[in-house]
């Protein structure tokens, strides 16, 4: 979990100095799930405040829906989120075809776009990503 919520904040420099003021700002202390969660919000200057709760307390990953349709001489691919929190949001790494890594912004609704790719039905989790993908 820890290893894609890096990869969500796609900036080590300020990954690992949130981890070394998590050590310094609460050593020898109790903390609770919300004060590490809003610690690393007020950080980051972004809300995961959904992404702690679906990996924390749900037990099913989340699943990246992906379909694929032709359209006007083109092949379009499909993406969603299906997750047990609600509004779920997280931006995740793809590839298709023989391109490169890129992100995508999933939500709970269908999206689409054209990868511009031969190959569109290959389609590939970057691995510093804890998710599902399921191709319909």
């Amino acid at each position: 979990m820890l290893h894609t919520l890096r990869n969500v904040v796609n900036n080590d420099s300020l990954w690992f100095n949130i981890l070394k003021g998590l050590q310094s700002d609460f050593r020898y202390k109790s903390v609770s799930t919300d004060e590490i969660v809003n610690y690393i919000n007020q950080k980051t200057h972004s809300d995961y405040t959904y992404f702690f709760h679906e990996y924390l307390k749900y037990v099913s990953i989340p699943e990246l829906q992906v379909s694929f349709q032709n359209e006007n001489d083109k092949s379009l691919l499909n993406y969603r989120w299906v997750a047990d929190e609600p509004n779920f949001r997280m931006p995740v790494k793809i590839k298709v075809g023989d391109g490169n890594f890129r992100f995508i912004y999933p939500t709970d609704q269908w999206q689409s776009m054209d990868p511009k790719n031969d190959n569109v039905r290959n389609v590939q989790v970057d691995k510093g990503f804890y998710v599902e993908l399921s191709i319909l």
